[in-house]
């Protein structure tokens, strides 16, 4: 198809989604760009990437809620920027707001274990979305203890069944850890059964990143510096994730972050500026990690500098070859972590064409 075919289908098929109910009733086909987004910290870098990128993103996900006791939500600043929502529905963006439970798992295993503190949490998220005009809500629970597992199933349903009778074709989307094969090696990621999950959401972000952490890595804790997100591992998990939910409700992670790990093995996060300070103080030399010990694929940025320190990140390389996997794996998209302070040609490495399908959204009840 040529350029001007193509700029002509988009037109109509804009204006076709406009005139038929705007963003809550189209959806970009594959692969989309979802990005969360602080707003109570780095809000300025993140709203200045949000607006410089805004027609590369399908879905944005200000990171505005966490969860308290009482099931109510309380909002961090920034929450609940008419003007955000209103610039983003301009673009045809959808507004999916975050609600976190800041790794905590006491507060949301005392609401998923009674029955009545979870239907007030389920009816304040809905209320949420209703009263803002969002495109649907976020859940970002994590860390969620193992004997949740079927509480928090249960919940995901009930909340996708409350979302799904909103007027307007609302989403329900959820951030899950990552894991290779059911139920998981650890308490977070055994809380999630993404048969389950996947059944009951609209869209399914596997945060495909945080194999090596500030602490440790997968299968080997307290060895750093390593890979944040080898692209072995991250074509491992997603094929996973597609053998247990559809492929056009899955999300895979893409991080914009660095690690700085010391001699202890102890690692503190690098935003892409962050970065580009420690090589040019230190004059380092920059490494591809084309490969591992073992020949698989890592596909990352490294250096090394001082006294034993190790830093790994990501920038339009790296980010360039998870779009290219999570193209070729056919999945709904990428989720990136996060808006704000990343390499600026990571979005040039990201190239999507926005041509949106009319009413594509299928709520999943």
């Amino acid at each position: 198809m040529s350029i001007s075919t193509r700029l002509a289908a988009l037109a109509f098929l804009v204006t076709v989604g406009s005139w038929m109910g705007g963003p809550q009733r189209v959806r970009a086909c594959g692969p989309i760009i979802a990005a969360w987004m602080p707003t109570s910290w780095d809000a300025t870098n993140a709203l200045t990437s949000f607006h410089d990128h805004i027609s590369q993103i399908s879905e944005v996900s200000p990171f505005w809620y966490s969860v308290d006791q009482d099931g109510t939500l309380d909002p961090y600043a920034g929450a609940r920027d008419a003007n955000l929502v209103q610039f983003a529905h301009r673009h045809s963006t959808l507004v999916i707001p975050t609600v976190s439970n800041g790794f905590d798992p006491d507060t949301v295993h005392r609401i998923l274990n009674d029955p009545s503190l979870r239907a007030l949490h389920i009816s304040a998220l809905a209320k949420e979305i209703r009263r803002y005009g969002y495109d649907g809500i976020d859940i970002d629970y994590e860390n969620l203890y193992a004997g949740d597992r079927d509480a928090f199933s249960t919940f995901i349903a009930e909340l996708a069944s409350k979302v799904h009778q909103l007027p307007g074709h609302k989403m329900l989307t959820i951030a899950v850890h990552a894991k290779r094969s059911e139920p998981g090696t650890w308490n977070g990621a055994q809380a999630q059964d993404w048969r389950a999950l996947g059944s009951a959401v609209d869209e399914f972000r596997v945060m495909t990143y945080d194999y090596c952490w500030s602490m440790g890595c997968e299968g080997s804790w307290g060895s750093p510096p390593g890979p944040i997100a080898p692209t072995w591992w991250v074509n491992e998990v997603i094929r996973f994730a597609i053998t247990q939910v559809p492929s056009d409700k899955v999300m895979m992670g893409v991080h914009f972050y660095g690690y700085d790990w010391d001699a202890s093995g102890v690692g503190n996060p690098l935003t892409w500026l962050d970065v580009q300070s420690l090589r040019a103080s230190y004059g380092v030399a920059v490494h591809w990690w084309a490969t591992d010990s073992e020949g698989r694929p890592v596909e990352e940025h490294w250096f090394s500098y001082g006294d034993g320190h190790g830093v790994v990140f990501a920038d339009h390389d790296s980010v360039r070859a998870r779009w290219r996997l999570a193209r070729s794996l056919g999945i709904r998209g990428v989720a990136i972590w996060r808006l704000g302070s990343e390499d600026p040609q990571n979005w040039q490495a990201m190239m999507n064409w926005r041509i949106y399908m009319p009413l594509s959204i299928t709520p999943a009840h």
